[in-house]
């Protein structure tokens, strides 16, 4: 990909840049200029350092330890402050989850090592970036790597969404903190995407069907998120901070309702009385917004007739009780 630059004299630190998403972040800032710090548990962190070292040499250093650990933090704090004389960026890529399964089923060591890898970790970085940070004077920006699972649940990953929810919520509450510091922080938000915990969220052999429920139709790519994080290091975000971005091809808009709760009518049409109660009851039973798509979707003729229904009894909670008397309709037409 060709460079635009745009972390020419940046240092950015890299947790679990061994692999995923941690390796391409890594080649893809160094290719806009960056120097890059690798701090990963596994010895795969140096040949992504001498790989990329091997293209722009002296550009990466690899350290090897643990994001639980305030050792592995503190190794590479010093290590970029000898190497390229300070940290502007850290990547909180590093994490874990467990094979998805019955919540019940899930032990406490697989608990505790979610937490661990997802929000400690957080935590240690803090601890150890943002004292250097402040000293150097010239701000900087922490990117979480979370997950859009937190905003989409899925079923039998409760544990790990509710970790990836706790690091957005952090994030926002740092990024307040820190603000007069010049300190952002910001968190991506990725979809199922082909690394290593991929199988471990679907299942071996799910690639396809987990990319075409998407509404771009695909899965994501480690390149979706390295974009993403250089441009939140870059000077072009530098208003920008406490927020979630999702890089999900759309997941986290996506309407998503299982075939078994599709709406099935007796009869072909919605008419008179009957049809008027049936919109309301859906419209009621499925909160809102829920239950209209789901009648128009049954009922692709009577669309207004469902506008019309759910404007009639639910704009009324949304403004005082004089406006809704002067907005709700005087009666409801079929067309």
């Amino acid at each position: 990909m060709a460079s635009s630059n745009l972390l020419t004299n940046q240092r950015l630190l890299v947790t679990g840049g061994g692999s995923g998403f941690g390796a391409e972040i890594s080649r893809q800032a160094v290719n806009e200029g960056a120097k890059v710090v690798i701090l990963d548990v596994s010895p795969t962190g140096q040949d992504v350092a001498d790989e990329i070292n091997a293209k722009v040499p002296d550009s990466v250093v690899f350290v090897k330890g643990s994001v639980t650990e305030t050792a592995g933090w503190e190794a590479a704090r010093e290590a970029a402050v000898k190497a390229f004389g300070g940290v502007d960026s850290v990547v909180n890529n590093a994490g874990w989850s467990y094979h998805t399964k019955p919540t019940l089923d899930v032990t406490l060591e697989e608990f505790n090592k979610t937490f661990d890898l997802n929000v400690k970790s957080i935590f240690l970085s803090v601890q150890a970036i943002v004292p250097l940070m402040i000293k150097q004077g010239t701000g900087g920006t922490f990117i979480q790597i979370g997950s859009v699972s937190h905003l989409r649940p899925r079923p039998g990953l409760a544990w790990y969404a509710a970790s990836k929810g706790t690091v957005s919520t952090v994030a926002k509450s740092l990024a307040t903190e820190f603000a007069d510091k010049n300190i952002r922080f910001n968190t991506i938000l990725p979809v199922l995407t082909p690394t290593g915990l991929m199988e471990q969220f679907v299942g071996v052999g799910q690639h396809d069907k987990a990319g075409h429920e998407k509404p771009l139709g695909r899965l994501g790519k480690p390149q979706d998120i390295a974009e993403a994080v250089v441009w939140l290091s870059s000077p072009r975000a530098q208003f920008i901070t406490g927020v979630d971005l999702p890089v999900d091809g759309g997941r986290h808009s996506e309407y998503s309702y299982s075939q078994e709760t599709k709406l099935t009518p007796q009869s072909n049409g919605l008419s008179g009385r009957s049809g008027l109660k049936y919109v309301i009851a859906v419209c009621i039973g499925y909160e809102g917004l829920r239950g209209l798509r789901a009648a128009v979707h049954a009922h692709t003729a009577n669309i207004m007739l469902a506008l019309d229904t759910c404007a009639y009894f639910f704009l009324p909670t949304c403004y005082s009780s004089k406006a809704a008397a002067h907005t709700a309709p005087n009666q409801l037409t079929s067309r």
